[in-house]
């Protein structure tokens, strides 16, 4: 009787959500270098045995794993099965006619990247329904980056990507995709690019305006977004305070000591698995395991066991 109530209590607890559905939960994940993993589109498609599909660990930012590529590998401890199609592409932006960007052409901006999302994986022929498939999305830093004004033109350059931005939600619902969650900028006025930039006068407060304004406005659009599709859920993760309370060795004491990148060739000190900076602006392993497990926590039970 004790092994047969032991065993209820077990299948009544969260450990039998893992095994609840046989079925896999997809993961499409759209954003820039700050989120790829080294997908290859046309490559080997994820698998039972290869959830990840073609992946090139090599082909990341400066060797550093991205909150994507570590959100996907440690949701898997929810999943039975699971596939991540990481669409994110280096140096993309939302809309390269907003952007104004032509440098980078082997980039896909985020409509490019939902294009293809609809091309290859959406139809009538889909194999994910709305609960059995979640939709991760953390773009804009190359926008930002790439105003030639921001001082001029900073609003209307925001308000023109959030109107791209909610065009492409709604793609990806009309597709079928109810679970969304937005992943909002990382305080690029800490990395040390940027840090040595603010040296110029108002460069700082140019950047921090635009990263709040960028930050808030994601937020506004998301809430817009739900009004108009309320049977959407769409949470917004904020990763800026987990920055903010590094230890010493932070982000922005890189600036004091450049050679403090986790494993860059410039490293003199050490394999620096616990520094927080990869370059001179993305973070590196350390800081986005703490992204990445700490979204986890964040994002509803019907994301992870779906």
């Amino acid at each position: 009787m004790l092994r047969s109530l032991a065993l209820s209590a077990l299948l009544l607890s969260g450990a039998s959500l893992v095994a609840a559905d046989s079925s896999p939960h997809y993961y499409f994940i759209f954003g820039d270098s700050y989120s790829t993993s080294g997908f290859n589109w046309t490559g080997v498609q994820p698998s039972h045995d290869l959830p990840f599909g073609n992946k090139d660990d090599f082909n990341l930012t400066n060797g550093q794993r991205s909150w994507a590529d570590i959100f996907g590998e440690h949701v898997g401890g929810f999943q039975r099965d699971y596939r991540i199609y990481n669409y994110a592409g280096y140096d993309s932006v939302v809309n390269r006619s907003i952007a104004n960007i032509d440098s980078f052409p082997g980039s896909p901006s985020l409509q490019e990247q939902v294009e293809e999302f609809i091309k290859t994986r959406a139809g009538p022929n889909k194999d994910w329904n709305g609960t059995s498939a979640t939709v991760g999305i953390s773009i804009g830093a190359t926008d930002l980056g790439n105003i030639d004004d921001p001082q001029a033109h900073i609003d209307d350059v925001i308000s023109g990507i959030q109107t791209s931005l909610l065009r492409q939600l709604e793609e990806l619902y009309g597709a079928g995709l109810r679970q969304f969650f937005f992943v909002d900028l990382a305080p690029l006025y800490l990395a040390p690019a940027f840090i040595a930039e603010s040296k110029e006068p108002n460069e700082l407060p140019t950047w921090l305006e635009m990263l709040d304004g960028y930050n808030f406005d994601v937020n506004q659009t998301v809430a817009s977004f739900q009004k108009l599709y309320p049977d959407a859920v769409v949470p917004v993760f904020s990763q800026e305070y987990l920055y903010q309370i590094l230890p010493s060795d932070d982000w922005s004491s890189n600036v004091i000591n450049v050679n403090k990148y986790a494993n860059s060739s410039n490293d003199q000190e050490g394999s620096g698995a616990a520094w927080a900076a990869s370059n001179d602006n993305h973070g590196s392993s350390a800081i986005n395991n703490e992204v990445a497990n700490n979204l986890i926590n964040f994002l509803p039970a019907s994301f992870k066991f779906g």
